[in-house]
């Protein structure tokens, strides 16, 4: 959905972006939830957010004083629509200049919200843990269902999860109900559980591209082969 956007300095450090009321943010993987809490402000979220190297991404509900902070970035996961009216999305906006200091001497990023001193990297400038640098900036690892160019390019610490499905890194050929494309298996996942006749999926990734086919299925029907970039759900 389009997004209204607003912009709100929380501090000196951080350029928070608002998008529209009644949305919540839904993170490519919920392993990228990092803390929910109770907080009385809208401002206090974001701080919160601000003061965690991690956070790129919160949500906050005025009426429940609910405060989620995420290390996904917003381009990662999605807006999707809120049960609450008085719910809305936050993002740390990350603008090429504030990673000036990669890779130089840990002095130049003493006491950075958007650089770590990595003392395994002779003591220089380095992205946070679970994100890369992409030649401009830090930018969020993928998953293995992300279509990335390399290991260093995905996380190697989540396995897949989709409510309590069973996983199989294989194909489930017949019985679809419809198909599209999706930018990760996770979001293949939300799309099933959204369809009330969806009892199984098979989402394949496609090499080179930001997106995969994601194939609702009404049964998971008989056993389908070993393919690369293959993996289904069923339960």
């Amino acid at each position: 959905m389009a997004a209204e956007r607003r912009h709100a300095q929380m501090n000196s450090y951080s350029d928070i972006e608002l998008f529209s009321l009644a949305t919540q943010f839904q993170p490519a993987n919920y392993i990228e939830l990092l803390s929910t809490s109770s907080v009385s402000t809208l401002v206090g979220c974001g701080q919160l957010c601000n003061q965690n190297v991690k956070c790129r991404t919160f949500d906050y509900d005025s009426y429940s004083f609910m405060c989620r902070l995420f290390e996904g970035a917003v381009e990662t996961g999605s807006l999707v629509p809120s049960g609450s009216s008085t719910s809305l999305v936050g993002a740390v906006r990350f603008q090429p200049n504030l990673f000036a200091a990669f890779g130089q001497d840990c002095v130049q990023c003493t006491n950075s919200r958007y650089l770590i001193c990595s003392s395994s990297n002779n003591n220089t400038c380095q992205c946070p843990e679970n994100t890369i640098w992409n030649g401009v900036k830090c930018k969020n690892q993928g998953y293995e269902d992300a279509n990335c160019s390399n290991n260093q390019w995905c996380r190697q610490d989540v396995e897949y999860r989709c409510n309590n499905m069973t996983i199989i890194k294989t194909d489930l050929p017949g019985n679809d109900l419809m198909w599209n494309t999706t930018a990760n298996f996770s979001m293949c996942c939300s799309w099933c559980g959204n369809h009330s006749d969806c009892k199984a999926f098979t989402w394949i990734s496609s090499p080179g591209m930001s997106f995969g086919m994601c194939y609702l299925k009404w049964s998971r029907g008989g056993g389908g082969t070993i393919n690369p970039g293959y993996i289904s759900a069923y339960y």
